[in-house]
């Protein structure tokens, strides 16, 4: 609990260095530690209900900004792997984590009064094809798919609360961001509670791998694996927080660095300390010590650079990177992050170069039997079972090459479209905000477009499951929001910019 306490204090020291000294991010910290210690204390998943009950009635009510900036806020600070069957053992309704549990006591309460807003208003985000195409596939993938490879068979039964966590993690969560981020206000408090988020995490994760302590795991937290696992060629722990692997906690870390660099840069006060914190993020995605990580997070910077800057500058900085790439990728090879005591031969079969180009021309020679919609069952196919790690699992490692073998070439069209949509979101509002002058939409657009590029490059190296494709799907409503408030704009012909 002392680990609780101490993130939550430095997480909002980190703040009011910044210059953020607000009331509601003090509630939520203290609200993270309750949640924290009712977990911790008591290892009951119906005492966090009651917990999430109680904060829902005394201070959320039906105040959404409230409920909103909280849900997301407190997203992450509990493991995700803690997941029992709801309500009982014996009546397995639903398999439900505090994340779940959370959406369900705070967000579905103000669903219609959300929907009847952007109704009143206008905004017109339901019907928007790729997204729509993307989950019905998710859909009829849940009810098609028979393999298993962790040795079940699916049922109907199983399919449908497949689709029911498909729903709570990513379904609702978009269409949530999309209806309320109706403004540069609403927006602005959604980054800066995911801002929270990552600050604290990101804290949390430092200290955990310069202990070598796995948390979570010293924990006891009842139905929960290793949370953090020792590597005996690291030099500490990789750090994996409250998600299920390194990369994964990268990744949302990642993801959280991007959109405090929208807000946190929008005036040069106090620069040193914020220049501080976006090195605290890259200290978390330092202690995952996931390669595909670092790259990303690399690409993040890089991208926002280079999109901020003026035309005039941005080919100096082309021809700099043109240098400099080539002599940290020599130094980077050069220089391994693995020790003496590394098994070299295994990690070249399952973990490096030759494994993955074995699992891509598989992948590879597996989409034309089913070039459209795909073959669920893919997995099952010889190609895939003989490419079985000697952990007894076949990771494809790459969610381009896998999407268009399990859901076929169009919902790859429609996954790509979707970043390429997102990109050109965050170029617009770049060029908005030199066309205004306006450093906020500058900040704004080129953070954006640099995390998405981020995020896009760091798929190329991970399978799509587990707490990635919410992470995903956060940031594609966040860029669809920004370009349903562009539009709206037009169409209004406004001058407030605060309708962006």
């Amino acid at each position: 609990m002392f680990i609780v306490v101490f993130v939550t204090i430095v997480a909002k020291a980190l703040l009011i260095m910044i210059g953020r000294n607000k009331r509601e991010d003090t509630n939520l910290l203290v609200i993270w530690a309750l949640i924290e210690a009712t977990a911790v204390f008591t290892h009951s998943i119906h005492l966090i209900l009651f917990v999430l009950i109680g904060v829902k009635f005394f201070y959320l009510k039906n105040d959404l900004q409230k409920n909103i900036t909280a849900y997301f806020a407190l997203w992450a600070i509990l493991p995700f792997n803690y997941i029992v069957n709801f309500p009982l053992p014996s009546i397995p309704l639903l398999p439900v984590n505090y994340q779940r549990l959370a959406l369900i006591i705070w967000i579905l309460p103000i669903l219609p009064a959300i929907y009847d807003e952007a109704r009143s208003s206008g905004r017109k985000a339901i019907f928007d094809l790729p997204v729509l195409f993307l989950f019905c596939m998710a859909v009829v993938q849940s009810f098609s798919d028979t393999y298993s490879d962790g040795g079940f068979e699916r049922t109907t039964i199983s399919s449908i609360k497949s689709v029911m966590k498909f729903s709570l993690d990513i379904v609702i969560p978009y269409f949530l961001i999309v209806h309320w981020a109706s403004s540069w206000a609403r927006l602005k408090a959604l980054f800066f509670a995911i801002m929270l988020s990552g600050l604290a995490l990101s804290v949390f994760s430092i200290f955990e791998a310069l202990t070598n302590w796995n948390i979570f795991r010293s924990m006891g937290l009842k139905g929960m694996g290793w949370v953090s696992g020792y590597a005996p060629y690291r030099e500490f722990l990789r750090a994996k927080a409250t998600f299920p692997e390194s990369i994964a906690f990268g990744f949302y870390i990642i993801f959280s660095m991007g959109i405090t660099i929208a807000v946190l840069f929008r005036t040069k006060q106090k620069i040193l300390f914020k220049i501080f914190v976006i090195m605290l993020f890259l200290a978390a995605v330092f202690v995952t010590q996931s390669r595909g990580d670092y790259l990303a997070a690399a690409i993040l910077l890089v991208a926002y650079t280079y999109y901020r800057v003026k035309p005039t500058t941005k080919f100096m900085l082309i021809v700099v990177m043109i240098v400099v790439i080539p002599v940290a990728s020599y130094i980077y090879i050069q220089k391994s992050p693995a020790g003496p005591a590394i098994n070299v031969e295994q990690v070249d079969e399952y973990g490096t170069l030759e494994y993955r180009k074995k699992l891509f021309v598989a992948l590879l020679s597996l989409i034309p039997q089913h070039p459209f919609f795909g073959n669920s069952q893919f997995m099952a196919e010889p190609e895939m079972q003989a490419l079985r790690q000697g952990q007894g699992i076949i990771d494809p490692v790459n969610t381009y090459l896998t999407m268009a073998v399990q859901q076929g070439l169009i919902a790859l069209f429609f996954f790509l479209y979707l970043i390429f949509r997102a990109v050109r979101v965050g170029r617009q509002y770049v060029a908005y905000g030199y066309a205004r002058n306006n450093g906020i939409w500058v900040h704004l657009g080129a953070a954006v477009a640099g995390v998405v590029i981020a995020i896009a490059a760091a798929l190329a190296n991970m399978s799509f499951y587990a707490t990635i494709p919410p992470i995903f799907w956060f940031l594609m409503a966040i860029a669809r929001s920004m370009q349903l408030n562009m539009k709206a704009r037009s169409r209004f012909g406004s001058t407030n910019d605060e309708m962006l």
